[in-house]
């Protein structure tokens, strides 16, 4: 049984990943570098993609509710950029009908 190495990944210009062999030029981009890619409110209700920046093995792009029926409900995707996108727009569709549904009842 191997043990998994832990990838670091930086965005280039056009947000897309790029490895990076160097753990002090990850630390110093990650700490000024504008991870996020997406961010929507419905009411009260934060949606938000964010780079990870790091490969645990299953996905460098994450989602977060933050707030109303869906809080603290987390996903994570893969690869593009365009994969995370789509992700934060079917989630913020799920945030968008919960919160339809509880104005409802």
């Amino acid at each position: 049984m191997g043990i998994h190495k832990l990838l670091h990944y930086t965005l280039d210009e056009n947000k897309m990943p790029v490895p990076c062999d160097d753990p002090m030029e990850w630390s110093i981009w990650y700490h000024f570098a504008d991870k996020h890619v997406a961010k929507d409110w419905v009411g009260p209700v934060m949606v938000s993609t964010v780079f990870l920046g790091l490969d645990f093995g299953f996905g460098l792009w994450e989602t977060n509710v933050l707030g109303g029926r869906m809080d603290r409900y987390q996903a994570r995707s893969d690869g593009r950029l365009a994969e995370a996108l789509k992700m934060h727009e079917r989630i913020l569709e799920l945030v968008k009908l919960a919160e339809e549904v509880i104005r409802e009842l």
